[in-house]
């Protein structure tokens, strides 16, 4: 039996009819238990199982099937809306399942305090933050800082890592600016310190990696 959406090539056809016709020479009383195979069976209709079907596509489908696998990917919803109506009931289903005590918990009790890493920084979880951001995730040294000051960071507000470390969210090792310009002064006195070391060469840049140099205090 040939399995579904597998399509026999001419050879293989030849390959089946000579076996066949080398049992039946082999073993007369076969052909009375294989007499409801082929063409001697009611049920044959002008051998569709092995033509090949198309897609309008033009790709080859299975017989059963109205179009390809591609084209079944791509029909959904492609260059169409839903009518007023199915907007409706869509919204209502939704107003219905999506309860407060549904969103409590299957998300705020589930999800509450969970935590992430993105560029170094350390994201947490919090859907009642005054900070947090669309996804509702606040930055650990923004929770800290908040707790410190006892009251949520103004617009603008940036926090800066003294040692670099953005994980490293320790009060001692934060500094809060009132914006980002204040904060680019002390980028810049940073880059004024780099200068000024590799000039004295007391650090040194060799093979893209800055290294420590022979300084004689």
């Amino acid at each position: 039996m040939p399995r579904r959406g597998y399509v026999q090539t001419e050879s293989h056809k030849i390959k089946i009819s000579k076996a066949m016709k080398r049992a039946h020479k082999n073993d007369p009383l076969l052909v009375n238990k294989t007499k409801h195979c082929g063409k001697s069976n009611g049920r044959y209709i002008d051998g569709r199982s092995s033509k090949i079907h198309y897609c309008e596509c033009g790709r080859v489908k299975d017989r059963r099937a109205k179009v390809c696998k591609r084209c079944d990917k791509h029909a959904s919803m492609k260059n169409k809306h839903h009518t007023k109506k199915t907007k409706k009931l869509i919204g209502l289903k939704s107003k219905q399942k999506f309860t407060p005590e549904y969103t409590q918990k299957n998300y705020v009790d589930r999800c509450q305090g969970n935590k992430k890493i993105m560029n170094g920084y350390v994201l947490i979880k919090d859907y009642k933050h005054p900070n947090r951001n669309s996804h509702n995730y606040v930055s650990e040294h923004v929770t800290v800082m908040v707790n410190y000051l006892k009251h949520p960071l103004n617009k603008g507000e940036v926090i800066h890592h003294i040692n670099f470390i953005r994980d490293d969210n320790r009060i001692e090792n934060l500094y809060l600016y009132k914006n980002i310009g204040e904060h680019g002064k002390c980028t810049k006195s940073l880059f004024k310190l780099v200068r000024y070391l590799l000039d004295n060469k007391i650090i040194l840049f060799k093979n893209g990696i800055y290294s420590i140099g022979k300084y004689s205090g």
